[in-house]
């Protein structure tokens, strides 16, 4: 599951269990409603990227310094669930190595969700195996 998001989210649920009364957005108490802030923020920065790529009215675009028909774009975007969400969402917070050109980054992971997931759970559960096997 993505850290961050889920992180937010739990943190919203303890807050909200201690909220008295209405729990509609407006009478929320400021710490609570900051952290609904925060975690919609961070799937609306996502969500824009995606609009913006899909909503391209140039034949090709570059991805990763890779030129790229709109078309192929869109059916890769059109693969994208919620589990793909997550992914994104947990590959940007376990990165490590400084990242020059963040838009160019989250667009690429964005992109390539579909086909690199499975990939990236699959080897982090190898290497999980490798861990628990030098014990």
């Amino acid at each position: 599951a993505a850290p961050e998001i889920e992180q937010k989210m739990e943190q919203l649920v303890g807050q909200l269990e201690t909220v008295k009364g209405k729990k509609s957005y407006g009478y929320l108490p400021e710490s609570v409603k900051k952290t609904v802030d925060e975690a919609v923020d961070k799937l609306e920065e996502l969500l824009d990227n995606i609009v913006e790529m899909y909503c391209c009215p140039r034949q090709t675009q570059y991805v990763g310094k890779q030129p790229q028909t709109t078309k192929a774009i869109r059916l890769r975007l059109d693969k994208l669930t919620s589990q793909h969400v997550e992914y994104i969402f947990d590959v940007m917070s376990n990165t490590t190595q400084p990242i020059k050109n963040i838009m160019a980054y989250l667009r690429t992971t964005i992109l390539n969700a579909p086909t690199t997931m499975e990939h990236y759970y699959q080897a982090q559960g190898n290497w999980l195996t490798a861990q628990s096997r030098k014990k």
